[in-house]
């Protein structure tokens, strides 16, 4: 037998006799006439596949020598809105393994149920200055100028029409996920990347399908602006739409 084998053989092998001898010592304890401290675990009625909510009604409170509940959930107040990471079998004590960790899981799920992640490039300018981290909520700006491209084109006039520009408050009060570097520029890309600061980086936000769709589109017709949100809570303001008729430079 190669010593990978082996290896594979002999792991839960020497594990299974390690959790064998806990509990054949804690009977042996209760036997004896020393006195077991028992804790409060769940187990699982049924068996919980991986990535499925965890609700109180999959499992049971029962009663477990502490030698065998380490790193056991001891309530169902623990489970509230969290995500079983992997399978828990039927009979099984939940532990806290099982969970995924709304801080360091994968992105998955971190995902708000209804939510969509949806990644959305920006400059140093456009994303508020690269401060919004994973957890900030952020209000998302659409700038549009017709005709003649993205705004800030400088085309000027087109097929003799003035060049008119317009913002509108697209999105409100919108949970960052993630953030992180644009993909490295392909062979053959000529896209202008006239400094580091100007260096593209990605946020990656919960959406709503329909909102997903939303800012697709915005992406399409213009360019998109972060700005960040207070760390206290505030309601969201009308929607607001602008034009650069308000300063006399559109007709």
């Amino acid at each position: 037998m190669s010593g990978r084998w082996a290896r594979l053989f002999l792991i839960p092998t020497l594990a299974g006799l390690v959790a064998a001898s806990v509990a054949y010592a804690a009977v042996g304890r209760r036997a004896a006439g020393a006195a077991v401290e028992m804790v409060p675990v769940l187990v699982a009625r049924t068996a919980v596949p991986a990535r499925t909510p965890l609700t109180a009604d999959q499992f049971e409170v029962r009663q477990a020598p502490r030698d065998l509940a380490a790193g056991a959930v001891s309530g169902p107040d623990a489970i509230r809105g969290r995500i079983a990471q992997t399978d828990v079998p039927a009979g099984a004590i939940l532990l806290q393994s099982h969970l995924a960790d709304p801080a360091r899981a994968a992105l998955p799920f971190r995902i708000p149920a209804g939510r969509r992640a949806v990644t959305v490039a920006v400059n140093e300018t456009s994303g508020a200055g690269g401060y919004p981290q994973p957890g900030d909520q952020v209000d998302l700006i659409l700038v549009l100028s017709e005709p003649g491209g993205g705004a800030g084109s400088g085309q000027g006039e087109t097929a003799g029409r003035p060049r008119t520009a317009q913002a509108r408050l697209l999105l409100q009060g919108v949970t960052v996920l993630a953030r992180g570097p644009a993909p490295a520029a392909k062979p053959g890309d000529d896209t202008p990347r006239a400094s580091e600061s100007a260096r593209l980086t990605s946020y990656t936000l919960a959406l709503t399908p329909a909102e997903a769709v939303e800012v697709a589109l915005a992406e399409a017709v213009g360019h998109l602006k972060l700005v960040l949100r207070p760390a206290v809570a505030e309601a969201d303001v009308p929607p607001v739409i602008l034009d650069d008729t308000r300063y006399g430079l559109g007709r």
